[in-house]
């Protein structure tokens, strides 16, 4: 991973755990008290599990998840080949676009953050 790619508060697997950035440097970042370099660190890939810790709701049979806590509307479906597609709607500024991707949770939260709002995520 790149720093360019990540901000603080990002979420990552760092050791096969899931860790949240502390601070950047040029050479890596501090999860913790301890310094990582960019190749020790890894992206979290979407699934059910990351978008339930993130405050999205499942809807019933559908694979569709709706961040209803921000002013944005962020819907996640996951398509049967394996892939999703992201919509995002800002009801303030009328923004709207649809993203077919492979997006990690860092990317997702940083999209969030580009609207200057901050995405929750619970790990315990």
């Amino acid at each position: 991973m790149k720093a360019e790619e990540l901000r603080i508060g990002n979420f990552i697997q760092f050791n096969n755990k899931v860790e949240m950035i502390d601070s950047i440097t040029t050479k890596g970042t501090w999860i913790g008290s301890e310094g990582v370099l960019w190749n020790d660190i890894q992206p979290i890939p979407l699934s059910e599990e990351v978008l339930l810790k993130s405050n999205f709701i499942a809807y019933a049979n559908v694979y569709a998840y709706e961040l209803r806590d921000l002013d944005l509307s962020i819907d996640v479906n996951f398509t049967k080949s394996g892939g999703y597609i992201v919509s995002v709607s800002d009801e303030k500024s009328d923004f709207s676009r649809v993203l077919s991707t492979t997006m990690k949770l860092h990317e997702l939260q940083n999209l969030i953050g580009s609207f200057g709002e901050e995405m929750e995520v619970k790990w315990s």
